[in-house]
């Protein structure tokens, strides 16, 4: 069966399991490599007060924890990196964890009372198919009570569709097709990468701004394309339970055909989905 059952309790479509555990790790890579620019903290000047000052990061919905950890490696002792999710089973154990890092369970949607003005920055990626359409608000609130004045937040989501090919192939088209339903059935948001500048700006962040870029699936890209085939077919099925228990798809063999077509679509043609790094900032003065 692809993927397995969500955690009945969470809205979360994609599973808790080992087969997501790997993908989300070839994921941080492919993301940090055409997303962040090759950089774990996309504003270099947040970075250089972090290694010059010390502070407190957090990794908002931290899954594998790869971000945290990775970034555990790059600044001083001085640095607290504390993640948070709505689920253990990613987590690594203890004891591959730095002293500086801290691992917390818990909702990006109501974060403890007690982080209030507690961090420098806020890594936020990827919870398209965490958090419902009306939590973003929510959660863009939560980030902003927490930061310190004139802390800073970054998000990565990926835009709905393909950019390339410019027309979709059957596979495509069907996969399209079924996603966007799915979502809506589920009550996520497609476009909340587009959507993020006005939420941010609603919840009262400043210096707002969004970066496209482009993340490459298909061996024609080298191995970067074949790190997009691992990140985004891996994660269409590992959705694939809940499009056959939503009623979206006939049968586990109806998934398995058009997921085998797809994949030779972008084996011969390439393809491209756009990504938007949006970061911003909390005023000095609220």
């Amino acid at each position: 069966m692809p993927g397995s059952p969500v955690i009945p309790a969470h809205v979360y479509l994609l599973p808790h399991n080992n087969s997501e555990l790997e993908r989300l790790n070839v994921q941080h890579q492919y993301l940090k490599k055409f997303v962040y620019d090759g950089k774990l903290i996309y504003d270099d000047e947040v970075t250089e007060k972090l290694r010059r000052e010390g502070g407190r990061v957090l990794d908002n919905g931290t899954g594998t924890v790869a971000w945290a950890q990775e970034l555990s490696q790059e600044v001083p002792k001085s640095v607290e990196i504390h993640g948070i999710d709505i689920s253990p089973q990613n987590f690594p154990n203890k004891s591959n964890l730095t002293d500086n890092t801290f691992l917390h369970l818990g909702s990006v949607t109501e974060l403890p009372a007690e982080w209030s003005d507690h961090f420098d920055l806020v890594n936020q990626r990827y919870l398209i198919v965490a958090l419902l359409a009306p939590q973003w608000h929510t959660c863009a609130s939560e980030i902003l009570r927490v930061l310190k004045p004139g802390g800073c937040v970054q998000f990565v989501e990926r835009e709905p569709g393909y950019v390339t090919p410019a027309e979709y192939g059957p596979a495509a088209t069907w996969q399209e097709d079924v996603f966007e339903e799915l979502y809506k059935m589920k009550g996520f948001n497609r476009r909340c990468a587009l959507d993020l500048p006005a939420t941010l700006e609603k919840a009262g962040f400043v210096d707002i701004r969004s970066e496209r870029k482009l993340t490459p699936i298909g061996s024609r890209y080298g191995e970067g394309g074949e790190m997009g085939v691992i990140a985004y077919g891996g994660a269409m099925r590992n959705m694939g339970y809940a499009a056959i228990q939503s009623g979206l798809v006939a049968s586990e063999e109806e998934f398995e055909e058009r997921s085998s077509e797809l994949h030779q679509e972008w084996e011969e043609e390439g393809a491209q989905i756009a990504c938007r790094i949006v970061c911003a900032r909390k005023p000095l003065v609220q």
